[in-house]
């Protein structure tokens, strides 16, 4: 990895709020998790919405990706 890219300030700063970003969704999927945990009891409801947010990563995920790299820039 060329650790030198994280010199150039803006190439930091924007890793450091796509992190943050990622950090927040998966902090937010666990919280409505854990909130349907403590309403219904349910694990199994517990399981659905932590998978409902992780799904949509898994699947679009490498799509977007390859989508992304084919646009002109």
């Amino acid at each position: 990895m060329n650790f030198g890219l994280f010199r150039n300030r803006n190439y930091a700063l924007f890793i450091f709020r796509e992190s943050m970003s990622v950090f927040g969704t998966i902090f937010l999927n666990i919280s409505l998790a854990l909130y349907i945990l403590n309403l219904t009891g349910s694990a199994g409801k517990f399981a659905a919405i932590l998978a409902m947010g992780i799904i949509p990563q898994v699947l679009l995920g490498p799509f977007a990706g390859a989508l992304v790299d084919r646009w002109d820039k």
